[in-house]
C-alpha cells in the first residue's frame, strides 16, 4: 500500500517536473523587432512606440520586449510591410499608402479624403461599424502577405499639400511634381501634377534641391521633419483631418505567442493611440500655426468655385480605390453608408 502511494506520489512529482519545465519554456521571453516608417523624432515615436513597448513589457512582465527601429536602420520606410511579412522583422509601424502595390486594400485604409471629420469616428468605422467588418475585410488581404495588421492608428493631423510655389487656383498644379504615396497620386493627377514617389525621409532634400515642387503629407512634419525650413505655402481645405498609420506582426510570431500575450499586444495598442497618440497630436496641431507663422509659410486658401473643383479633383481617388479589388468596391460602400448616416457629403455625392 505505502508503495503504492509512493509511486503515485513520485509520478505527480515527476509530471510536475515536466509541466513545470515546459512551462518554463513557453515562458521564455521573447524578444521582437519593431522597424518604423517615422523618424525617432516625430510624434508617433515619442507619443506611441515609445510608451506602447515600454506598456507591453510591463503589462507582460518582461515577457514580451520590443526594441524599436527608426526609418532606414534595417529596411527603407516603403520597405516596412514587406520586411514583416518575410520575417526580417517581427513587428512594424507603417503607413498603408507604401502598400498599394502589393495589398490594394490599404487604398482605402490609407484614408480619403473628405471622409472622417476627426480621429475617433475613422476608428468607430474600423472597429465599431457593422461589427468591424471593415478592420476583418483589410486584416484579411494583409493576413495573404504573412501580416496580422494590429492596430490602425488613427489620430488628428491634418494631411496637405505644401509646396514651394504659390496657389491661388487648382490650374496653378499645372506641370508641377508633388510627391505623394499611394492612392493619393490618383488626386494628385487629377489636378493636373505630376505624383513622385519618394522615402518620406528623403523629402527635405528634394523640397531643398527642387526635385520636387511640392509633397502632400501630414502638418506635423513641419516640425517633425523640420519641412518648416524648406516649404514656402500651405494649400487648404485639408484634404484629410488625420492620416492613419498601421501597427503590424509578422503571422508566424504571431502564431507563437501565448493568448494572453496576443489580448496584451492588441490591447495595449489600441489604447496607447487613444490615450497617448490622439491627445499629443491635438496639442501639437494647436502649436503648427506658430510654426507656420514663425517659419514665414503662407497659408493659401481656395474659395468658392476653386475650392470646390479643388474638392472635386479628389474623387478620382474614391473612383480609382473602389476599383482596385472587389474587397476595395465593398468598403467604399460601407464607408460611404456609414458617412451618409453620419450627414457627411463625401466627394461624389
Amino acid at each position: 500500500m505505502r508503495r503504492t502511494i509512493l509511486c503515485c506520489f513520485l509520478t505527480v512529482v515527476i509530471l510536475s517536473s515536466i509541466t513545470g519545465a515546459s512551462s518554463a519554456l513557453a515562458a521564455q521571453p521573447v524578444s521582437w523587432k519593431l522597424q518604423s516608417f517615422t523618424a525617432s523624432g516625430s510624434n508617433l515615436w515619442r507619443n506611441y512606440l515609445v510608451p506602447f513597448a515600454a506598456l507591453v513589457k510591463e503589462r507582460s512582465q518582461g515577457r514580451l520586449d520590443i526594441t524599436l527601429y527608426p526609418p532606414g536602420t534595417i529596411v527603407s520606410s516603403p520597405e516596412v510591410t514587406k520586411a514583416v511579412g518575410s520575417g526580417v522583422v517581427e513587428s512594424g509601424l507603417t503607413s498603408p499608402g507604401y502598400d498599394g502595390g502589393i495589398i490594394p486594400e490599404s487604398y482605402i485604409l490609407t484614408g480619403l479624403p473628405f471622409a472622417f471629420s476627426d480621429a475617433l469616428q475613422q476608428l468607430d468605422f474600423w472597429y465599431t461599424y457593422e461589427g468591424g467588418i471593415a478592420f476583418r475585410v483589410v486584416s484579411d488581404a494583409y493576413k495573404l502577405k504573412g501580416i496580422v495588421p494590429i492596430s490602425l492608428l488613427s489620430f488628428e493631423d491634418p494631411m496637405v499639400i505644401m509646396t514651394q510655389f504659390p496657389v491661388s487656383r487648382g490650374s496653378d498644379f499645372q506641370g508641377k511634381k508633388i510627391r505623394c504615396t499611394g492612392a493619393h497620386a490618383e488626386a494628385v493627377k487629377a489636378l493636373g501634377a505630376t505624383p513622385v514617389s519618394l522615402p518620406i525621409t528623403e523629402v527635405y532634400t528634394s523640397l531643398q534641391t527642387r526635385v520636387i515642387d511640392g509633397h502632400f503629407m501630414a502638418l506635423s512634419g513641419l516640425e517633425d521633419f523640420g519641412w518648416k525650413d524648406v516649404v514656402k505655402y500651405v494649400v487648404k481645405p485639408e484634404w484629410m483631418q488625420n492620416s492613419p498609420s498601421l501597427l503590424e506582426v509578422n503571422s508566424a510570431a504571431w502564431d507563437k505567442l501565448p493568448d494572453d500575450l496576443k489580448k496584451i499586444l492588441m490591447e495595449t495598442a489600441r489604447e496607447v493611440n487613444i490615450k497617448s497618440l490622439i491627445p499629443a497630436c491635438k496639442d501639437a496641431y494647436a502649436g503648427i500655426e506658430k510654426t507656420i507663422n514663425k517659419a514665414g509659410i503662407k497659408i493659401q486658401t481656395l474659395t468658392g468655385d476653386e475650392a470646390v473643383k479643388y474638392r472635386v479633383a479628389t474623387a478620382a481617388l474614391w473612383s480609382q480605390a473602389e476599383g482596385r479589388s472587389p474587397a476595395n468596391a465593398r468598403l467604399v460602400k460601407m464607408l460611404k453608408e456609414y458617412l451618409t448616416g453620419k450627414g457627411i457629403n463625401y466627394p461624389g455625392k
